[in-house]
């Protein structure tokens, strides 16, 4: 059962979607969901900014997709805070409909997510610090050999690079939990073995630059997750921790700079963020919130 609230525009798009996927669905005013529902979408159209926060917390710990236009980074941020929200999807009317519907097939189980990356990519393996550097020439090489403009060039290059680092020096666990490089100075290198080193995949398709980075080690708390992107919407830029064993750019100055940010993460065995930027439009706050995808498992 798909609970849903939603406006005029949205609507219509959720009960094409669950017809298709055969779910039913259950319009909802306030208060809780029904026993059997499995997932909601609720929509802010109609709904106005910061309301959709009060919609989700009332249905209680039900998994639940947000659908955005322009919101304030406070009320992005709140959202993000709630554990039941697994996904917010950017109200871009064009690609709304196909958004949604890989999301809520994702979340109800209905189709498995695709985890092959374009075969015409740049695809590439780092466990060693010293080799982030080439491999951001790399990817700045390939970028002008696609055609990649130039801001979002700049953007490939500065999400790989945090992507990487963070995978290097974050990512690995023990077997007793601790993570042995986090504190450790980014000016001091690290060296994984090749079976624990980060793998980065860049490609285009339909209209954006997908930046993929793959670790072994699956460390990554949703509490943290959570927590850096809800604080990193309410500093102002420039304000998020560089110091070793911080958030960097970190997964907050990564969703603020996408269009799309998925984060998957199987305990102890891998974890994936994959980041897409469009290449076409300049999206800004004050016009559309970043999409946002969580599943830890």
């Amino acid at each position: 059962m798909l609970v849903t609230r939603a406006g005029a525009t949205t609507q219509p798009l959720i009960a094409a979607l669950a017809a298709d996927l055969g779910l039913e669905v259950v319009p909802v005013a306030d208060g809780p969901a029904p026993a059997s529902a499995q997932l909601a979408v609720i929509a802010q159209d109609g709904l106005g900014d910061g309301s959709i926060v009060d919609v989700i917390a009332g249905l209680g710990e039900l998994p639940s997709v947000a659908v955005v236009g322009p919101i304030s980074r406070a009320s992005y941020g709140q959202l993000v805070g709630k554990t039941a929200v697994r996904a917010v999807v950017a109200d871009t009317r064009v690609e709304l409909g196909n958004r949604l519907r890989a999301v809520v097939s994702e979340l109800t189980g209905k189709k498995h997510y695709p985890t092959r990356p374009a075969s015409d990519g740049l695809a590439l393996s780092v466990s060693a610090s010293e080799a982030v550097h080439g491999s951001l020439e790399s990817i700045s090489r390939w970028c002008s050999s696609a055609g990649v403009r130039r801001r979002i060039h700049d953007a490939v290059v500065d999400i790989s690079d945090e992507l990487l680092t963070n995978a290097i020096y974050n990512a690995p666990m023990d077997s007793e939990g601790s993570r042995p490089y986090e504190a450790r100075s980014r000016r001091q290198g690290v060296e994984l073995e090749p079976e624990h080193g980060a793998r980065l995949n860049v490609w285009v398709s339909r209209g954006g630059v997908t930046i993929s980075c793959v670790d072994p080690f699956g460390s990554l708390p949703e509490a943290r997750a959570r927590t850096y992107i809800a604080k990193g919407m309410t500093r102002a830029a420039g304000q998020v921790s560089t110091k070793a064993g911080g958030a960097g750019l970190g997964l907050a100055r990564v969703v603020e700079i996408a269009d799309l940010c998925e984060v998957r993460v199987s305990h102890r065995r891998r974890t994936e963020i994959r980041v897409t930027l469009d290449l076409h439009r300049r999206r800004s706050w004050s016009q559309q919130a970043p999409g946002l995808f969580l599943a830890f498992g």
